[in-house]
């Protein structure tokens, strides 16, 4: 595994290095082996791909992983600089204890069938652990009625009964339509 990271690390700078071969030959004088040293370590290194197919499949995931790294640092970097955005907008409902410890940022939309799967669960976390704080971001993201229904959550927020809506639209059956919301008891209080 080491002497095939070492070999990957050579060939790589091999590759990088051909171009310039060339010109270091010609500019030694010996212009007229340029070509065929070119051609020789070409060659070598063609043979070694193909004898050896299994080095640049390590070579790719080595390059993934890598990348995954990268995605993973600027994802880290992005949230890091949306935190106050996440978790002190005073625009998002919050259950559990408000001034909690430990915070958890849920995203949900009312029509995710997870979501609904998610929600005892969360809710059991949240009575059992006094010092939780839930953040929860409306992510309408299945469509026209879910944004209906993020809206509608958000008003009831502003109102001041989020949560009995909440509990409400999560409790009926997936889907609940706009006239069923709008006649629940929530609403019309």
């Amino acid at each position: 595994m080491r002497l095939q990271r070492r070999f990957i690390t050579l060939l790589v700078a091999l590759l990088v290095a051909l171009p310039f071969t060339g010109s270091v030959l010609a500019q030694t004088g010996d212009a007229g082996k340029s070509p065929a040293a070119d051609e020789a370590l070409q060659k070598v290194i063609h043979d070694y791909i193909l004898t050896h197919p299994e080095v640049l499949i390590q070579s790719l995931r080595i390059a993934g992983d890598h990348e995954q790294l990268r995605q993973e640092v600027r994802s880290k970097n992005l949230i890091a600089s949306l935190k106050k955005e996440l978790l002190d907008d005073p625009m998002t409902p919050v259950r559990g204890n408000p001034n909690g410890d430990v915070t958890l940022v849920e995203f949900f939309d009312y029509r995710c069938p997870y979501c609904r799967q998610v929600e005892p669960w969360l809710e059991a976390l949240t009575k059992n652990n006094p010092d939780l704080r839930v953040v929860e971001k409306e992510l309408a993201i299945l469509g026209p009625a879910s944004v209906n229904e993020a809206r509608i959550a958000l008003a009831a927020f502003k109102q001041g009964k989020h949560e009995q809506f909440h509990d409400a639209v999560m409790s009926k059956k997936p889907n609940v339509d706009e006239a069923t919301i709008r006649e629940s008891p929530i609403m019309s209080a």
